[in-house]
């Protein structure tokens, strides 16, 4: 799987203080257009347009665009297990859980107030159930296609899903883009203001970590994981961004609007919170059951 890659530019590090994962620094100054990196085309791990067809009839549906992760994550998956892939340094080089809530116990679900994300999770749980089952069947479309000397859990499935969400990064270039894992380059870290990014070559698909910013030997070379917003950012990553511009939107309303809102506002006693909405509509997120509270880890 190493042929072809080049990592010239750069050495891989663990960032301190140890325990926050690694990254890349610059082996050596680098100037804005620099290629620091490059893999092949060979070496980038994408879906299987076979397994894609295969997901789709085994859920009876085409899988959502909301959850693009799942079909990369069987690929993954897959390769995971063959005892004799091509990847299977880098897939056993992973780690074994993410940051992300896929993992995340209920109680500390409903702790991220966010209702769409919460659903977005809860759907997956049922989908990889629903896949796993059809996996355990070796006549299967599914097992025979995605798994045919393996039978993946549906906790090995939302492995699979959370570690395609976050560690598959844009590339920029050579039409459009697909969500794909590229091995080391996917060891960059985020920033808002990045010193590198991803680029394609149109002609033959290798993926080259580009400079965007002069860099000095041993400087941090991170790219920008897309403007996505915090709720997408933290299901595949795990955090948010301070101030993400993805965040905030412009609206213009009628000054009769705004200055009720005023009036309204000035009305209310200190620490009060006005609540539009139906009166019989559910609080969110639920208060925590004695049971949940117990669940949650420090």
């Amino acid at each position: 799987m190493n042929k072809g890659v080049s990592m010239a530019g750069v050495r891989i590090e663990q960032r301190e203080p140890r325990g926050l994962g690694w990254g890349l620094r610059a082996a050596a100054p680098a100037a804005v257009g620099d290629v620091l990196a490059t893999v092949p085309a060979s070496c980038i791990l994408r879906a299987d347009a076979a397994v894609d067809g295969a997901l789709a009839r085994a859920l009876g549906v085409d899988v959502p665009d909301r959850l693009w992760a799942l079909p990369l994550g069987v690929r993954l998956l897959r390769e995971h297990l063959a005892p004799s892939s091509a990847w299977a340094g880098y897939t056993r080089a992973l780690p074994g859980a993410f940051a992300s809530p896929f993992g995340f116990r209920d109680a500390q679900l409903r702790a991220l107030k966010c209702e769409a994300l919460v659903r977005h999770v809860l759907e997956l749980r049922e989908i990889t159930r629903a896949l796993a089952a059809a996996a355990a069947n070796s006549t299967t479309e599914l097992a025979r296609t995605a798994f045919p000397s393996t039978r993946p859990s549906a906790s090995d499935l939302t492995w699979a899903c959370a570690a395609a969400a976050s560690r598959a990064l844009p590339v920029r270039g050579g039409g459009e883009a697909e969500p794909a894992l590229v091995p080391l380059l996917d060891l960059c870290n985020h920033s808002a203001e990045p010193t590198a990014e991803l680029v394609r070559d149109a002609a033959t698909g290798a993926v080259s970590l580009v400079a965007l910013a002069p860099l000095d030997a041993g400087g941090s070379v991170t790219v920008h994981y897309g403007e996505i917003g915090s709720e997408e950012r933290i299901l595949r990553y795990g955090f948010v961004d301070d101030d993400d511009p993805a965040d905030f939107v412009s609206a213009r309303f009628d000054a009769l609007i705004v200055d009720t809102a005023h009036t309204l506002g000035e009305a209310l006693p200190p620490g009060s919170t006005l609540r539009v909405g139906a009166p019989d509509e559910p609080a969110w997120p639920p208060p925590p059951s004695p049971d949940d509270a117990d669940e949650l880890q420090p």
